[in-house]
């Protein structure tokens, strides 16, 4: 757990690179024993960058070390541990904020845990999940939105999250923010000046100009919030749902679209009795292909369940593939079905499937049932159509266009700005009831206050250990 009155001022180290074999490993130790520590286990090799020549006799006594890369050895008990390359960062230029040092050895984690052990074992302690970049964070490299962006950087699964959490890093997202509590702190500054020259302190405000700031400025809040919902299909993925009746092609279409064999696939009707889910990308963004049970009237009890788990699946999908057999007639289960269908909130494609056979379906019934809904013809047996799927989807994706829109996705920041925007809604509406201006004054300070929690302007403990928790070791 974090201890913000003592572990702070401890000297951490961590692995930072991933678990496993591979060509190198990183080691980061960070505070201000990590250079004393360093030079109890380091001899560079004669002319590296960070030691001057004679600097470093034995590796027990400990010589001053300069910023730079230098190559050498990490020597325990007299003995060359591995051969490194040694990068140092001295106080307010490195990722912490405080000497940073990180030790690129060979990437066998034999080797990489036994040289963490050894810096342990010289003063460092393990460091906490995400304790770099709090470091950073508490020595003001960055602020608490870039913080989680690195976060979100780290664990993107598409590029399209990865770039949207490179823009919120480089300050984007929280210079808007600064700028909305700037104009907000003006305001408020003009409403304490009209008290401090008042005769009497409840004199009502009715200032046309005030008004309209504030209505701007909650407009911009407003877009914040709406741009949530595209920021969580970035960052959790667009599910796509494949529905349909028994036997329709379900399962070799979500196959065919995965380029895989998940789904188990038969002649039988009603082979799926659970939804079947698969994470792909689709022009760089995440997509959650879900596979779904047949929808029927009347079900055994796991029919029932596997039913039940594809209606949750419908409600909770961004786009459902609606999947018609073109070989069989439309019946009345497909009719009940389709007009089932057609209440869920989710974009849809009608898929007509068995397009290789001879069509016993009624298409013009289907097209009226699902009008103004595009149509695709496909054979899942010949592997025809699916090109056109995936480009009806990349149609729908391009409404997630990120150029020059700043996004949030990040439950934490929707319910400040919501939060913000009530207390800005109540100073517009104190405006117009030619309220006193100690009342407005309140909300404003209670708006300016939300949204420095949402840079770190004054974070809780609380805040920062549930934010950091969420980190892995060594970031």
């Amino acid at each position: 757990m974090y201890d913000f009155h003592t572990n702070t001022q401890d000297t951490i180290a961590a692995v930072a690179s991933p678990i496993g074999k591979g060509a190198i490993s990183i080691i980061r130790i960070s505070g201000n024993q990590c250079l004393p520590i360093l030079s109890k286990i380091f001899r560079p090799s004669p002319g590296s960058a960070s030691f001057s020549a004679g600097s470093f006799g034995s590796p027990d006594e400990g010589k001053p070390l300069k910023p730079g890369i230098s190559v050498g050895n990490i020597i325990f008990k007299r003995k060359i541990i591995d051969q490194v390359v040694v990068w140092i960062n001295r106080g307010k230029k490195s990722y912490t904020g405080e000497d940073l040092v990180e030790i690129n050895c060979h990437g066998n984690p034999l080797l990489t845990n036994l040289i963490l052990d050894i810096i342990i074992s010289k003063g460092a302690r393990l460091a906490l999940p995400g304790e770099f970049t709090l470091r950073a964070f508490l020595n003001n490299k960055i602020d608490l939105l870039q913080a989680e962006s690195i976060n979100d950087l780290v664990n993107a699964s598409s590029y399209s999250l990865a770039e949207l959490s490179v823009k919120n890093l480089m300050g984007k997202l929280s210079k808007k923010i600064e700028d909305l509590g700037r104009l907000l702190k003006d305001i408020l500054i003009q409403i304490e000046v009209a008290i401090d020259h008042s005769d009497d302190e409840f004199v009502p405000i009715k200032s046309k100009v005030i008004h309209d700031q504030i209505n701007h400025i909650s407009g911009e809040v407003a877009k914040l919030i709406d741009s949530y919902d595209i920021g969580k299909d970035i960052k959790e993925g667009i599910s796509i749902a494949i529905v349909g009746k028994a036997n329709a092609g379900k399962s070799s279409l979500f196959n065919l679209l995965i380029k895989r064999d998940k789904a188990i696939i038969s002649h039988i009707a009603g082979t799926t009795r659970d939804t079947v889910e698969e994470y792909l990308e689709l022009n760089n963004f995440p997509i959650k292909l879900i596979d779904t049970a047949g929808i029927k009237k009347r079900a055994g009890y796991i029919e029932h369940e596997a039913i039940k788990r594809t209606l949750q699946a419908i409600a909770h999908s961004n786009i459902l593939l609606i999947l018609f057999d073109n070989a069989t007639e439309l019946s009345q289960h497909d009719l009940w079905l389709a007009e089932e269908l057609k209440k869920a909130e989710a974009h849809k494609f009608l898929v007509i499937n068995k397009c290789d056979l001879p069509s016993k379906t009624d298409i013009i019934k289907i097209r009226a049932l699902f009008k103004n809904i595009k149509m695709i013809r496909i054979s899942v047996s010949r592997e025809t159509g699916i090109k056109k799927i995936e480009e009806a989807i990349s149609q729908y994706i391009e409404k997630f266009d990120m150029k020059d829109k700043l996004i949030i996705n990040n439950i934490r920041h929707k319910n400040i700005l919501i939060i913000v925007q009530e207390h800005l809604q109540n100073v517009l509406k104190s405006i117009l009831n030619n309220l006193y201006y100690d009342i407005i004054g309140a909300d404003l300070k209670k708006a300016i206050d939300e949204l420095g929690q949402l840079i770190g302007t004054y974070p809780s403990e609380k805040m920062l250990k549930e934010i950091f928790s969420n980190f892995c070791i060594g970031k």
